[in-house]
């Protein structure tokens, strides 16, 4: 079945979508050090398989061939943690905040100055607590420093930054 779907540019590509669990099977390559099967289709990191017209992770489309319907909202967590592995025995299934903190306790989750989306720095965080310490208001930083005061407060208290709150010491 030839499928029309948008590349990451917005421009349509035509895919052809594995009808079959064996040629789905037949797009991935077994790792011999890790025991992960690869997928060699489609898709970029995770990979991807249109079913129904519908684009789906080819880490979810293998949990489909090898365990049945995954169940509504329900995350396919990596054991391994390599994103294009959809080895059956390296899935499991999982929810949202488990999927989290799978990650966290692994050490893959990044914080502070290496996300994003992050408007602060640990050094910034530090000023911040000095000058907090000196009576300046949160709406005079975050007038200076265009952060809001929820942020500057929550990075203060240790609610966020809680590893510049370690280093440097709450006010």
């Amino acid at each position: 079945m030839i499928i029309r779907q948008r590349d990451r540019l917005g421009r349509y590509a035509e895919e052809t979508s594995p009808p079959d669990p064996e040629t789905f099977w037949s797009r991935t390559t077994p790792e011999p050090n890790t025991g992960c099967w690869l997928w060699t289709g489609k898709g970029g990191r995770y990979g991807q398989v249109s079913v129904k017209d519908r684009p789906i992770l080819a880490h979810r489309r293998a949990w489909e061939f090898a365990m049945g319907p995954i169940p509504k909202g329900a995350y396919i967590c990596h054991r391994c943690d390599v994103p294009g592995c959809v080895n059956p025995d390296h899935l499991f299934l999982g929810t949202a905040k488990q999927n989290s903190e799978d990650m966290s306790r692994k050490g893959r989750a990044i914080h502070g100055e290496r996300h994003h989306n992050a408007k602060l720095t640990e050094a910034v965080v530090a000023v911040v607590k000095l000058e907090r310490n000196r009576g300046v208001s949160y709406s005079e930083l975050s007038r200076r420093l265009g952060i809001s005061r929820s942020a500057l407060r929550s990075a203060v208290n240790g609610n966020t930054w809680r590893k510049a709150a370690a280093l440097r010491g709450k006010p």
